[in-house]
């Protein structure tokens, strides 16, 4: 019986790009955890939601949760921890009521700005009555749950409130659920991505994404090709930096206390990733709030945590120890 159960929801049915990385990640994980000396088992959650609790969870030391869908639909994350939750198991990464929080980004956004979080302003169908936005502004159109960049390209930045209703309307038809569209910032794009090392916070060396060789008149955006269409243009020429000029030192230092107070604000636990863009006058907005950030070797997640000077074994352990003191839970005889 393995003593570690990674529980996972990538479906090998599913040939979309971001389905598939869910396997990748299992197939990484579970090499790193082998070379710790653990037994590993897999579990695909599908599964535990019609034939109730496995023997290999139920028994399991720990569960690696790498579940970030349901049947395809991002929102219904939470079902899975909570699910875990009543099992009593072990699991890793954030906790139930994180994933309620930013499951919906427009809650995400209302919540940043309740605790005065500087994020961009931000409308759907519903608040844009009532409210003034600037009829002229360039805004971006987004889906409120779907996540991995699903439905953003070039045609997603739009000019005036007029065309930002009719995208969402047109995205709304095309992927279904529901779409907002925020106020496009026209800057860098900065990851910042967290980790919990023996009960503290560590802030990892802060990234950013490089628009090489982009036209003028292209939006320097992180779509859905430059996420995951590999012979794309946009995948090419976004590559990950972690060096900037001394004239960062201030905006940085900033964005690692705004990430550090979101942290505090969603109760995020063992590892996370808030992004932000930059504007021209170095004011940072956070723009995403991702309390699952993949787990491959070459995702931003793990690549920080090298540049930390971690090894994979050394972030595995941490991630595995942080779900242990956080449960009082004792395996199965």
């Amino acid at each position: 019986m393995p003593n570690i159960v990674i529980l996972h929801s990538g479906n090998p049915e599913n040939r979309a790009p971001e389905m598939q990385d869910t396997l990748l990640q299992l197939n990484e994980l579970s090499a790193v955890l082998e070379e710790l000396g653990h037994g590993v088992g897999h579990v695909y959650f599908g599964d535990c939601c019609s034939g109730g609790c496995p023997e290999s969870i139920a028994k399991a030391d720990l569960v690696f949760n790498l579940v970030e869908d349901i049947d395809g639909r991002d929102e219904l994350i939470h079902i899975a921890t909570s699910w875990l939750d009543a099992v009593g198991v072990p699991y890793t990464g954030n906790r139930t009521h994180v994933f309620r929080l930013v499951e919906d980004k427009r809650q995400a956004k209302k919540i940043l700005e309740e605790h005065r979080l500087p994020t961009p302003l931000w409308f759907d169908h519903d608040s844009i009555f009532g409210q003034h936005f600037e009829e002229k502004g360039v805004y971006i159109v987004k889906s409120s749950s779907l996540h991995g960049s699903v439905g953003i390209d070039d045609s997603s930045i739009v000019s005036g409130v007029e065309a930002a209703v009719e995208k969402m309307m047109a995205m709304k038809f095309r992927f279904g659920g529901d779409w907002f569209a925020e106020s496009y910032v026209d800057g860098r794009e900065i990851n910042v991505s967290m980790l919990e090392i023996d009960g503290i916070v560590h802030v990892l060396p802060i990234a950013e994404i490089l628009f090489e060789n982009y036209h003028t008149d292209k939006p320097k955006i992180v779509g859905y090709a430059a996420k995951w269409e590999e012979e794309s243009e946009e995948y090419n020429q976004t590559p990950r930096s972690f060096t900037f000029s001394a004239e960062d030192r201030t905006a940085l230092d900033e964005i690692s206390q705004l990430a550090r107070r979101c942290w505090d604000v969603f109760g995020l636990h063992s590892y996370a990733r808030v992004d932000f863009r930059m504007d021209h006058q170095g004011k940072p907005w956070v723009i995403d709030v991702n309390p699952n950030p993949c787990l491959m070797s070459e995702g931003g997640f793990m690549v920080a945590t090298r540049q930390y000077g971690l090894s994979s074994q050394q972030v595995m352990e941490a991630i595995g120890s942080t779900a242990m003191r956080a449960s009082t839970w004792t395996p199965l005889s």
